[in-house]
């Protein structure tokens, strides 16, 4: 299908409401999601009329090149309806911003087209790329495409054949590859349309690639090829960090359902049972009149506030470092991507802790039946924590960050 730009172009308000209104109607429907492996053909169409795949595409190809803070407030609305949906459109809408950073302008006509680009991105390389005539042949298995369902591309890397070549950055049309039944498997984000893709001998025009150059290691300083195509700092940051949003902007959605979902205990379920207080008992009653409800339900909101304040203020100073860059007031460090990156992560565990220590031990043991909504949410988040091998990566980018921030040279680190 096809997605019409619409006219006028939406404000980020009405992005944000369009994106409130369809987030109630996401919540009876996890199960199925679940059992599809991914959201229906009805709720893409609902997404793709309310511009949200055109977010991070340029103007100029029929998008609407909102700011990292837009773009991340849809998707924390969208995840608080249903969080296997909010991954799977997140990941499939983001990546348009490294495809519209890095490509020439002759590639993003191709690729963006009439601007309705879905694109997974796996950065571990699952295939081998063969020189031929006018490109590459990719064979292999990548997995873990996020997205995939109703893509049209796919962002990754590739390792040549030929000897001594580091990996290379591809965008592949979707008729080069195929995707696989093979989701669902595990505990959690069963829903989140994270299939494999297979190459076998699937051609990649030779412009499609970026050589010897990791999506992480490309060149901003001073601009890109994208912010000086399209005139905006947007194009114009560090890759990593904008990756590692994905991270805190998800795992915000899944917070706020948490509050959503505590919330509703507050007004619909009782005390337990014989509990005292002072020494004195009480009998059961509304859990929105007890003292003890009040303090973990205002600890709860309170945490989850602090982790939007911060997720948000991300955000916003990833988007000034950028524009200092492109515009050349100031640089936008390898430190500063770092920095980012895992303050991203710091907003994820905060939102972890919220479930872990908060809304676990004291919702009560009958809320936690197979198939119920906080169940299937804590899956979610709990399976969140491991995929893409956060702490392995939070424990080699932090030793990057304090290397960056002392000034240290690496070659002396043993």
């Amino acid at each position: 299908m096809t997605n019409p730009p619409l006219n006028p172009e939406p404000t980020a308000d009405e992005l944000v409401a369009r994106a409130r209104a369809l987030s109630p109607t996401l919540v009876p429907r996890q199960a199925e999601v679940e059992e599809r492996h991914q959201y229906a053909e009805d709720v893409h169409a609902a997404f793709a009329e309310a511009g949200f795949y055109r977010m991070l595409v340029p103007r100029r190809y029929g998008g609407y090149q909102v700011d990292p803070e837009t773009f991340y407030r849809v998707i924390v609305e969208i995840t608080r309806g249903c969080s296997s949906t909010g991954w799977q459109l997140c990941l499939g809408a983001s990546h348009a911003l490294p495809v519209a950073t890095i490509f020439p302008e002759e590639v993003q006509a191709e690729v963006f087209g009439d601007g309705h680009f879905i694109a997974p991105s796996v950065l571990a390389p699952g295939t081998v790329a063969k020189p031929v005539d006018g490109g590459w042949d990719l064979t292999g298995t990548v997995r873990y495409c996020s997205g995939v369902p109703y893509a049209t591309h796919l962002l990754t890397h590739a390792l040549p054949e030929t000897e001594g070549a580091g990996v290379m950055v591809v965008v592949a049309p979707r008729a080069s590859w195929t995707q696989l039944d093979d989701w669902g498997r595990l505990m959690g984000m069963k829903g989140s349309g994270s299939h494999s893709v297979r190459f076998e001998g699937g051609f990649v025009p030779s412009r499609f690639t970026v050589p010897e150059t990791p999506l992480f290691a490309a060149p901003i300083d001073g601009g890109t090829e994208g912010s000086r195509l399209h005139g905006t700092p947007l194009y114009g940051g560090r890759i990593l960090s904008f990756y590692g949003m994905q991270y805190g902007g998800l795992r915000l959605g899944m917070a706020k359902a948490a509050m959503d979902i505590y919330e509703e205990m507050m007004q619909t379920r009782s005390t337990l049972f014989g509990r005292s207080t002072y020494g004195k008992p009480q009998p059961r009653g509304p859990r929105a009149l007890d003292p003890d409800y009040h303090r973990w339900f205002g600890l709860i909101a309170a945490k989850v506030a602090a982790a939007e304040l911060a997720f948000f203020g991300i955000c916003r100073e990833w988007m000034d470092l950028a524009r200092a860059n492109v515009e050349g007031t100031g640089a936008f460090t390898i430190a500063d991507d770092r920095r980012l990156f895992l303050a991203a992560g710091e907003v994820a565990d905060l939102c972890w802790k919220v479930m872990q220590d908060y809304v676990l031990p004291t919702a009560g043991c009958n809320e936690w039946t197979t198939g119920s909504r906080i169940e299937r949410l804590y899956r979610d988040m709990a399976m969140h924590t491991a995929l893409g091998a956060r702490q392995l990566t939070d424990q080699m980018l932090s030793r990057e960050l304090a290397v960056e921030l002392l000034g240290a040279d690496p070659n002396t680190i043993a």
